[in-house]
């Protein structure tokens, strides 16, 4: 189909104008993109939510309230840790409110115990639940906590152990993320 442009002097004395037209989806959606961020002290082992040949993860798409599940693969097993975190990018103007809930975590295909924590943004864009994290020693009540259930808890920043992801090459998280509404 030609694109055309209809003037106004093409619709003189019409009493309907009908158009037909093809919509065509773009590739890339403007929904806010989860990942299971890792990194090591010197970004040696290292995912961002792009692939590359340390390390490849699965991304999801938060199109609203549900289940979702975010992964990061290593070409070598994890030797040391920096931090973790499910971050979802551009959550925050979207669902200011939003929350993480995680539902499973499995490492190297074994189900892991794990503690309840938060949901946070530093950035006032970013939704975070920090898996392990040496940097947030308690609320910072300018992060914005919050819960899924509206309890926070002394200590809770940290779902997982530094020794859960020594000597791991997968990771995978089960979330539910509430938009809060």
């Amino acid at each position: 189909m030609d694109p055309f442009v209809l003037k106004e002097s093409d619709s003189i004395g019409a009493k309907n104008i009908e158009v037909s037209f093809y919509f065509h989806a773009g590739q890339e959606s403007h929904d806010p993109l989860a990942i299971l961020a890792f990194t090591n002290k010197d970004e040696t082992q290292a995912y961002w939510g792009t692939d590359s040949d340390i390390a490849t993860g699965k991304t999801a798409r938060i199109t609203g309230d549900g289940l979702y599940t975010v992964s990061v693969s290593f070409a070598r097993p994890i030797k040391d840790i920096y931090f973790s975190r499910i971050m979802i990018k551009d959550a925050e103007q979207l669902w200011p409110k939003g929350t993480i809930q995680v539902t499973s975590v499995t490492i190297d295909g074994k189900k892991v115990n794990f503690a309840k924590g938060f949901t946070f943004s530093d950035d006032h864009t970013t939704t975070i639940l920090s898996l392990w994290d040496p940097w947030h020693k308690g609320f910072d009540y300018d992060f914005h906590p919050r819960s899924y259930d509206g309890a926070l808890i002394k200590g809770s920043k940290l779902l997982l152990k530094r020794s859960d992801f020594i000597g791991a090459s997968n990771i995978e998280i089960q979330f539910y993320y509430s938009t809060g509404e």
